[in-house]
């Protein structure tokens, strides 16, 4: 393994990238973590004060925000390299993270970059051919110590007998991972993100509520599930007030129109505490 270098970890905050950091750094390496803040991504990042406890740097890459969000959203759209079961492009998105990690890496005069990656621990982006192809689309050499260590497959018995050893504790559990590869939501991502209705403005009704799209007048309605998603909703424009066991209801569409707004109305009905199932019955068609 290098030793005396300045590595960039790519950094979920779970286990391996925690192993990561300590396997550089016991070779006395300089080491910093980047962190992709992506609105589909069940991690994020872990404010338990390891890394402090480690005196490591972190920088965050908020893809919720422009520049980063644009980019994000059109890998997404234009996979080169295809999508898995839902509508998640897992190769094109590692391309993407590592190339901006990259930049990064670069500008800040980074020696290597390095991840907690393990071969065989991933159906799509974690294959061996997969990786290979991955990693060939970046030109500065990344560093995997885990699979250095002989590490491979979806067993975890190496990585906590590792975190014993280091004494790394009361870390967080594998998550959901990617909402991308939830099938139940490819038609949802699918309609919004081809249709350019995302951006740093909207990107936060991504994952609330139940949404409905008619595609004649690029129309979009988001309708508030509980007193939490209304609160979310509540914050934008366009958007019908929740009321005493009503919901809150947002829309928007090329032309707001009067019947648009008469929609908004039908679904906030529709889905009031005591819903009128023939307006309920109406919308499904146009359920995402």
């Amino acid at each position: 393994m290098i030793s005396n270098k300045k590595v960039l970890v790519l950094y979920s905050g779970g286990l391996d990238s925690r192993l990561t950091i300590k396997l550089l750094k016991e070779n006395e390496n300089h080491v910093e973590t980047v962190f992709f803040d992506l609105p589909f991504n069940s991690d994020k990042a872990v404010k338990d004060g390891f890394l402090e406890s480690e005196d490591v740097k972190l920088h965050t890459i908020d893809c919720y925000s422009e520049p980063w969000l644009r980019g994000y959203l059109n890998v997404i759209k234009n996979a080169e390299y295809g999508y898995g079961k839902g509508y998640n492009p897992c190769k094109d998105c590692k391309i993407f993270m590592k190339s901006v990690a990259q930049e990064l890496a670069k500008d800040e005069g980074f020696d290597y970059l390095a991840t907690g990656e393990v071969t065989g621990q991933r159906p799509m982006s974690q294959t061996r051919q997969a990786e290979e192809l991955i990693d060939s689309k970046i030109d500065m050499e990344i560093i995997k110590p885990l699979e250095e260590l002989g590490i491979r497959g979806r067993s975890r018995n190496r990585q906590f007998e590792l975190a014993e050893k280091f004494g790394v504790e009361n870390y967080p559990s594998p998550a959901g991972g990617c909402l991308l590869c939830d099938k139940q939501l490819k038609l949802k991502y699918k309609t919004l993100i081809e249709n350019d209705l995302i951006n740093a403005d909207t990107v936060y009704l991504l994952n609330v509520g139940r949404h409905f799209f008619i595609s004649e007048n690029q129309e979009w309605y988001v309708v508030a599930r509980d007193e939490a998603e209304c609160g979310v909703v509540e914050k934008y424009e366009n958007v019908i007030q929740s009321g005493k066991g009503k919901p809150a209801v947002y829309y928007s569409a090329n032309r707001i129109t009067d019947q648009v707004k008469k929609r908004a109305l039908e679904l906030q009905k529709a889905y009031r505490k005591h819903e009128d199932q023939s307006l309920y019955n109406k919308y499904q068609k146009w359920k995402i």
